[in-house]
């Protein structure tokens, strides 16, 4: 019979050593060699997908830590401006509650006392002399619209006192009179006139509050009954 050799490749490595000039022959079959390198292969596949998914995940969580950050700023912010504006909203109840009380001083108490009397309910047609009503009270428009003519006046509805004089962007003139137990009349006007009377002082009925100066001139008149408009007619009665 005859045999058969398996032919085996055998790959040889010579080592030189600098030192002593001594070699060294390493010897490793063809079939190691590619199982070493297999193994290699792989350990260096491992270790790349480790460090890919490693920076990976660190670039992600550098990216949602900034934005987290950003957040936060922008929370810090909201947080600044709702202090600022609850800040103001409190500057701005206390200007009106100052306001509120110097107009209520405004008035002095002994001359509230004598004119809380029904005697000065607001009863009276605001003028003395020609005018004409272009426009009656409604809800949307809570007050009469009167034409005056040049030379009549406007008076005081009731007795009372005069707790404002004073202008606005809407109106060149605002008088008010408190009349007692709830009652105020209001005269707005957009023209000039020529105001009769000073705050804080005490009228009559019939007194002239302002004198007209000027043809086209229109009284806004106005009736308060504890705050809340009241239709003027509803009150008002023929000369006396």
């Amino acid at each position: 019979m005859k045999e058969r050799h398996k032919r085996r490749e055998i790959y040889s490595f010579i080592l030189v050593s600098n030192m002593d000039n001594r070699s060294r022959q390493l010897s490793i079959s063809a079939v190691k060699l590619k199982v070493l390198l297999t193994i290699l292969l792989f350990l260096v596949l491992t270790i790349g997908v480790f460090l890919y998914l490693f920076f990976s995940r660190s670039s992600k969580e550098y990216i949602l830590e900034n934005k987290l950050q950003a957040q936060e700023q922008q929370l810090i912010k909201l947080e600044e401006e709702i202090k600022r504006l609850t800040e103001y909203a409190d500057t701005l109840s206390k200007e009106k509650e100052e306001l509120q009380e110097s107009k209520e001083k405004t008035l002095p108490q002994e001359n509230i006392e004598e004119v809380s009397s029904g005697k000065n309910i607001p009863k009276l047609y605001p003028l003395d002399g020609e005018g004409n009503t272009i426009s009656t009270f409604t809800v949307e428009q809570p007050y009469l619209i009167i034409d005056i003519l040049k030379g009549n006046n406007v008076i005081a509805t009731g007795d009372g006192v005069v707790t404002l004089i004073d202008y606005d962007d809407n109106y060149t003139h605002s008088i008010e009179i408190d009349h007692g137990e709830g009652y105020i009349s209001r005269y707005l006007c957009k023209q000039k006139v020529e105001i009769k009377v000073e705050e804080g002082s005490q009228v009559k009925a019939r007194d002239s509050v302002f004198a007209v100066v000027a043809n086209n001139t229109q009284l806004y008149y106005q009736v308060m009954l504890n705050n809340e408009p009241l239709n003027p007619f509803q009150v008002m009665k023929g000369e006396e």
